[in-house]
């Protein structure tokens, strides 16, 4: 991993950019809701936690091995070689999570049910306008795209 060829990288900020603005033009619209989904704490250090340790595997799977979930198929009936160690650890790591689960999360007190409910979305913590979020999400990658 020598972090010379950022081309994987301005194809998913791309699409993650696209995908942003046809969301929130669909609800803008009404034409969809899009719920949050809600923190996968394993009670370790914070609420996000679990999605914080879990993004780290799946990025340095992907940067080990030069492929994401949506290519390991691409990738083995092409022949490339990485494909294959993508592949295995994809199926051990989907195989194994279920068995390990329990062991990984720390008892975690039960919410209070009297309490709010937890924001969930950057623009609801930051207390800005959706659109607003939008938009800087939107320069954000734009300036790393370019």
């Amino acid at each position: 991993m020598r972090l010379e060829d950022f081309h994987m990288l301005k194809v998913f900020l791309s699409a993650s950019a696209s995908s942003a603005l046809v969301i929130a033009a669909f609800e803008t619209k009404g034409l969809a809701r899009c719920k949050p989904r809600s923190a996968s704490p394993l009670g370790w250090f914070s609420d996000y936690d679990g999605n914080i340790v879990g993004g780290l595997m799946v990025g340095f799977g992907m940067a080990l091995t030069g492929a994401c979930p949506g290519t390991v198929l691409v990738q083995l009936t092409t022949g490339v070689r990485s494909g294959w160690f993508a592949m295995i650890g994809a199926v051990l790591g989907g195989v194994s999570y279920p068995r390990v689960s329990s062991y990984l999360r720390r008892t975690c007190p039960p919410p209070d049910a009297a309490a709010a409910k937890p924001k969930l979305t950057v623009h609801s913590k930051l207390g800005i306008d959706t659109n607003t979020a939008v938009l800087i999400y939107e320069a954000a990658c734009l300036i790393v795209i370019l």
